[in-house]
């Protein structure tokens, strides 16, 4: 049973992938970052609003295919934010160092998130406080960055086609 659960999760990253991959020549970098961070939003308020006793296909079904999309809309986006600001013999450390700070910013969230959990579950009596909170500070972070990416990245759209020297 829980492989069927998660199954559609890979169904949905791997439309998130081929979505990403035509939206990232047609519409500017910090439009698709904004809207990596909007899914991140809805899929955490579903997740931290989920009544006790309701079935699964209600909202956490929907939360899990939201969520599908954030980490490959933005990461797409951001390939392309640092390989469009670097030349092409940069490239390949501009890509690693987004890998880079994306892995470092899941496992510092993910730390964030445990200890929100672990100081507002009650003592571990009640998880489900503890789970909540910790994705109502899933959505204030992804908030955040929605604020900067609409505040602060100005890149225009990906209109490179080869690979000429710059």
């Amino acid at each position: 049973m829980s492989m069927g659960i998660f199954l559609w999760y890979h169904v949905a990253g791997t439309a998130a992938a081929f979505l990403s991959a035509w939206l990232v020549p047609r519409i500017p970098a910090q439009h698709i970052v904004a809207i990596g961070n909007a899914a991140l939003i809805v899929a955490n308020i579903l997740l931290a609003t989920v009544p006790k006793g309701q079935i699964y296909w209600a909202q956490l079904f929907p939360a899990l295919l939201v969520s599908a999309f954030t980490v490959d809309l933005i990461f797409a986006a951001s390939q392309v934010i640092a390989s469009g600001s670097v030349n092409r013999k940069r490239q390949g450390v501009a890509a690693s160092l987004i890998g880079t700070l994306l892995t470092y910013g899941l496992s510092t969230g993910l730390g964030f998130a445990g200890t929100v959990e672990a100081y507002t579950n009650d003592g571990g009596h009640d998880m489900r406080a503890g789970y909540r909170n910790a994705n109502w500070l899933a959505v204030g972070l992804a908030g955040i960055g929605l604020v900067m990416s609409i505040t602060f990245l100005r890149v225009p759209k990906s209109t490179q086609e080869g690979w000429e020297k710059k």
